[in-house]
């Protein structure tokens, strides 16, 4: 399935790259004269995109099967890779070049415990992020030179880097953390800052003179690393343990594929 859909956003990139220019060309530079297309091209924008987004959480997954084949007493539902994502940004583009700084995130991911005797408990992970990206437009430069854009095809690639906050939390009215060796602590949760990176590419239209959607595929990498828990002990020092599940460092990955659309707002 993951290749199938990285082989059809490859498909897309290509015939985007291919296509859309000569589109443009046919509906849009047609209303110019060569004077009127000598001007610079730059403008600023607001906007915002919601789409697919789809976890790998590999070895969250394969921890939380561990805990499930061990016989505990309990069971853990599945943990969904898929969610969805949402940002929102304010960017500057100067002809073909375009720099974006954007606030976004993922809505709560979790999985439910159940334990036999109908005590349950979940664990959950929530994802906040601000990040920069850059994209070049793969169009002549004159395209851009005129302030009614409408009709205009715009395809782009781009990429760029982003700092994340991941909260992690394994929420449960009874101590199953000590059969992990963490000092017997209930309900455990952790907070982790990383740097993760993205690539994106995607086509954006003007449907109207100051307004443009865009589709934007892509894909994001972002890894927790190690989550530490934080425990006083009866003589008032601070403890740090590692978590740990089978044995492994407990550690989410956000690395996944994205889908998302969005609408854009533009002045000059």
């Amino acid at each position: 399935m993951f290749v199938k859909r990285v082989t059809m956003a490859i498909l897309f990139v290509l015939a985007l790259l291919v296509r859309m220019p000569l589109q443009a060309e046919d509906d849009f530079l047609s209303r110019y004269d060569d004077d009127e297309l000598s001007k610079s091209g730059k403008d600023k924008f607001v906007g915002g995109t919601i789409g697919y987004h789809e976890h790998s959480l590999e070895t969250y997954k394969r921890q939380l099967d561990y805990l499930n084949k061990c016989n505990y007493g309990f069971k853990i539902d599945k943990l969904d890779g898929e969610t969805y994502e949402g940002e929102i940004y304010f960017g500057v583009r100067m002809e073909n070049h375009g720099i974006l700084v954007g606030l976004g995130g993922f809505p709560q991911t979790k999985a439910e415990l159940h334990w036999s005797d109908g005590v349950k408990g979940e664990t959950t992970i929530d994802a906040y992020f601000i990040d920069c990206t850059y994209r070049y437009y793969f169009l002549p430069k004159k395209y851009f030179t005129q302030s009614d854009l409408r009709g205009l095809l715009l395809p782009y690639i781009g990429g760029g880097v982003g700092y994340y906050q991941i909260k992690w939390a394994f929420n449960d009215s009874r101590a199953i953390w000590s059969l992990e060796g963490s000092g017997n602590l209930q309900s455990p949760s952790a907070n982790k800052d990383t740097i993760g990176y993205h690539l994106v590419y995607g086509v954006e239209k003007f449907i109207d003179t100051n307004i443009s959607v865009n589709l934007q595929g892509g894909y994001r990498w972002a890894d927790s690393g190690n989550f530490e828990l934080q425990r006083t002990s009866t003589t008032d020092t601070i403890t740090y343990w590692v978590a740990q599940i089978g044995g492994e460092n407990v550690s989410v990955e956000l690395d996944g594929v994205t889908f998302t659309i969005g609408i854009n707002y533009h002045w000059k």
